[in-house]
């Protein structure tokens, strides 16, 4: 059952969809094929029960919820935004990690998962087939190579931080 509906004077697809932590609510992307610059693009709020969705912010790329953060790509270096999904406010400006993003243009998807445990898993920027998807621990050193390179389009972490998915 649909449970969003497209405004065609804004956006023409809603991808990318999350549940939030009360299994309710749901973020995802807005985005319009017409607009080159991405403007009218953006992460809304919306609830399965239905009702308006909310604008959170300007996003060209999907976003992922995690650990009271929502993480998103812009111009390829993964960002990190606050967010309150019980009081549907994000706090502060997005801040900036150190990571860099292969994001698909042609989809708006961002190849980014996150455990509840706090494990991150992202596709590398670069160049398309240089990438490699790599173990690593919480202070950030490497514990193992899973794959050997390739063109990585999406990562999922399964329950509990033990298995990995991907897409190539």
């Amino acid at each position: 059952t649909p449970v969003t509906v497209l405004d065609s004077t804004m956006e023409s697809t809603h991808r990318f969809p999350q549940f939030m932590p009360d299994g309710k609510h749901f973020i995802y992307l807005s985005a319009n094929h017409s607009d080159e610059d991405g403007d009218s693009s953006a992460i809304c709020y919306a609830s399965i029960e239905g009702g308006k969705p909310v604008s959170l912010f300007a996003s060209r790329s999907s976003a992922i919820y995690t650990n009271g953060f929502l993480l998103f790509v812009r111009d390829s270096t993964l960002m990190a935004q606050e967010f309150d999904p019980a009081g549907v406010a994000t706090r502060g400006e997005p801040r900036a990690t150190r990571e860099v993003v292969q994001l698909d243009g042609s989809t708006w998807n961002a190849p980014i998962t996150a455990s509840d445990n706090g494990l991150l898993v992202y596709g590398l920027g670069g160049r398309a087939g240089n990438h490699r998807i790599v173990w690593y621990d919480r202070s950030g050193a490497s514990k193992r190579n899973l794959t050997g390179y390739g063109n990585f389009l999406s990562l999922d972490i399964a329950p509990g931080g033990g298995r990995i998915v991907f897409e190539w």
